[in-house]
């Protein structure tokens, strides 16, 4: 029965990959596929079933996305919104209104004064909702973003008992960062995921060495809870305990904002104990798959969600590898071989998936995990056992001592990291992920063909040849990829010798750094552990934000500018027009300023201009250049990045009359001064230019073997 409902959940994930990437034609290449082969079996009950959880996938999949298409629809035709605040930040907040069954989260430029559990009214209006963030929108539930108009916010007293355990974890969190920013902020997260007040260099640090999933509350702080709660209510009739401890698990699940670790987590445990009340066996592997059908039953847009994915391939790996990795370990090192067998099967489950979504593994994150393990539950236990205790009595003194505890385990985790060895690795292909994954299964014994020991044995030959050559050859190609990083410029290189060029950093404001969150998560998840070249076109803070922030935590070989900044301790290249810069195969050629340029800091009449040269393709890269400037350039350009965000100060028809170009990308976000101008957009499509917008596609790539491209995004 456990193999049968295997397959049915594959059939079932089939049909909501069908619909979600609208390939109808994976559902015509399955159907045929299904009745060939269990006819061939004879098991017609299996070909009925397979059909129905297929095509229950695909109606799961749709009634979803019309339910978020319908309350979007009704979201940007209201202008008042209203509802419990579950999660606030500096400028920020998400909201829920259980009535009209919306969730949104609602941004100001300035700071906000409001908490988890208030009940607020305020008027807004609904930003776009392009098709790069829909599938990360919907997995988390979020069905809009709004932005808040005249920093105008009414706070109505009203009571709901859904906000009781949201109050809590608020109670708890305000306590504990109170105490200390940066411990109370570690111990917040790690028994309720709140990590807003955790540095940024903390939470690198954890990133880095590979241990962020301590910061993500899932089934290990679950099942202390479960552990505990089995415990306290063990004088009660069996019946009763199992129906309270799902009750306190779910309050608990409530409090960690229903995140898809401890949802999984959650969702097993009541599947462990309905079994108990209806006295049938429990199989952990059944429970798990069952959790995952569940939840994409609830959302399946959760297939997107990188804490779904990671979470159940964790568990599953764990429950499939362990014992086989337990009995291999030698015995001189038996002493640990539980916790090695964990780490060992955690981390061989989930590596492709973590080099997809990072672009690198700690070589050290295994031996890290083991240490750590025991010092994390212990903290865990006390933070629970001293929160507990806190909201009964309100002495915020019973937390001082999880607190001291959560200051020294990031002490520890700062010295650990100058112990830390980074293995980057290019993004691999979908198909890398699974041939790895037949690969594993065929090895530890899960699929092999019966009786063909020597066919199985040459099938894994291949299967890890193969791996390795998906994994590290890099086919002669150029890649350009001009950054969603919102009001800014940032566009990163890579050359057909794998060298990486980066030009600008994107914008940093208050609360928000391109750099920080996006641009250098990205070069990494592209699998790289410096920068050979940095280009700034110039030091405006939506084109160099964060610069300092990349020179002190990131390898950089060169720099280059117009002119090094006065209070620069590095070293700049100065390049001017007739200057060339080389990297690998590709050059950069600079067509403005001339040399020795006065100027004004707050003019853009100094910044870079340049070409992109690679075998037959060309780039023009006009950063925020104006528009007499431009209009002195000639050319035959294949891609044309448009100037200052698609302005019309930037643009005429005489820079289009002197250049010829086929695409043209405009790198634009969020903005009050209507960029990019409706004109300038016109006048490019008027002329037969295909227009591509980072705040309406995301990331803009361009890839070229050196004549030819393709635009891709993601």
């Amino acid at each position: 029965m456990r193999k049968k409902f295997l397959i049915l959940f594959i059939f079932f994930i089939l049909g909501l990959i069908s619909f979600h990437s609208s390939h109808l034609y994976l559902l015509s290449a399955a159907l045929p596929a299904l009745f060939l082969i269990f006819f061939i079996k004879k098991q017609s009950f299996m070909t009925v079933f397979s059909v129905l959880f297929l095509l229950l996938g695909f109606l799961a999949a749709y009634v979803h996305y019309s339910g978020f298409e319908h309350r979007y629809s009704f979201l940007r035709k209201s202008s008042l919104f209203q509802g419990y605040v579950i999660e606030s930040r500096k400028n920020s907040f998400t909201l829920k209104n259980y009535n009209a069954n919306y969730k949104i989260i609602a941004s100001s430029y300035k700071a906000l004064n409001v908490k988890p559990g208030d009940y607020v009214v305020f008027k807004g209006e609904v930003g776009e909702k392009p098709l790069y963030k829909k599938n990360r929108m919907n997995s988390s539930g979020i069905d809009a973003y709004v932005t808040i108009k005249n920093y105008d916010i009414e706070k109505i007293n009203k009571y709901d008992v859904r906000m009781i355990p949201i109050k809590i974890r608020e109670k708890i969190n305000s306590a504990l960062i109170g105490i200390d920013k940066s411990g109370g902020g570690f111990i917040s997260g790690l028994i309720t995921g709140y990590t807003e007040d955790l540095e940024d260099n903390d939470k690198d640090n954890f990133d880095n060495l590979g241990i962020s999933h301590i910061l993500a509350i899932s089934g290990f702080n679950l099942g202390i809870v479960y552990y505990f709660s089995t415990k306290l209510l063990k004088d009660f009739s069996a019946r009763l305990r199992h129906v309270l401890v799902i009750l306190l698990c779910f309050i608990y699940t409530l409090i960690g904002g229903f995140q898809p670790s401890i949802f999984r987590a959650f969702v097993m445990i009541c599947i462990a104990n309905a079994g108990k009340i209806l006295n049938r066996p429990y199989d952990i592997l059944h429970g798990i798959t069952l959790s995952a059908f569940v939840m994409l039953i609830f959302n399946s847009y959760f297939i997107y969600n990188p804490g779904f994915i990671l979470s159940f391939l964790a568990t599953s790996g764990i429950i499939l590898l362990k014992d086989d990795i337990r009995d291999s370990i030698p015995e001189k090192i038996q002493f640990i071989g539980d916790e090695l067998s964990v780490a060992l099967s955690a981390f061989i489950s989930t590596f492709p998936m973590v080099i997809w979504y990072r672009g690198f593994v700690s070589v050290i994150s295994i031996g890290v995990n083991i240490l750590l393990n025991p010092l994390v539950a212990f903290i865990t236990v006390l933070g629970f056992v001293a929160s507990f205790i806190y909201i009964l009595t309100g002495i915020n003194l019973v937390l001082y001592p999880v607190v001291f505890s959560g200051v020294l385990f990031l002490r520890l985790i700062k010295y650990m990291m100058h112990l830390n060895f980074q293995w980057f690795i290019e993004q691999p292909k979908p198909v890398f992920i699974v041939v790895y994954y037949a690969l594993i299964l065929m090895v530890f014994g899960y699929f092999n063909i019966k009786r063909h020991r020597r066919v199985n044995y040459y099938l894994k030959a291949f299967l890890a040849v193969l791996c390795i050559i998906l994994l590290f050859y890099h086919g002669k190609l150029l890649k350009i990829h001009i950054l969603n990083v919102g009001q800014g410029d940032s566009i990163f290189i890579e050359t057909p010798e794998r060298k990486c060029i980066l030009i600008d950093t994107g914008p940093e404001f208050k609360d928000y750094s391109a750099l920080k969150e996006h641009v250098l998560p990205y070069v990494k998840r592209k699998g790289y552990s410096k920068i050979d070249l940095l280009l700034i076109t110039h030091f405006h803070r939506d084109h160099a934000g964060g610069l300092d922030y990349l020179l002190k935590n990131y390898r950089v070989d060169s720099l280059a500018a117009y002119k090094k900044p006065e209070k620069s301790i590095r070293e700049f290249i100065e390049l001017s027009k007739g200057n060339s810069i080389k990297v690998g195969s590709v050059l950069i050629n600079v067509l403005y300023p001339p040399k020795n340029m006065t100027f004004e800091d707050d003019k853009n009449e100094t910044c870079l201009v340049m070409e992109l040269l690679y075998k037959d393709f060309s780039m023009l890269l006009t950063a925020d250049a104006e528009v007499k400037i431009l209009e002195g350039i000639t050319g035959d350009y294949d891609v044309f990045k448009v100037s200052h965000h698609g302005s019309a100060d930037a643009f005429s028809k005489k820079l289009i009359d002197n250049l010829k170009m086929d695409t043209a990308v405009i790198s634009v976000g969020k903005n009050s001064f209507g960029h990019p101008s409706k004109d300038v957009v016109d006048e490019l499509k008027k002329n037969n230019i295909e227009v591509f917008r980072t705040d309406q596609s995301g990331d803009i790539s361009i890839v070229t073997e050196g004549k030819g491209y393709k635009v891709l995004f993601e």
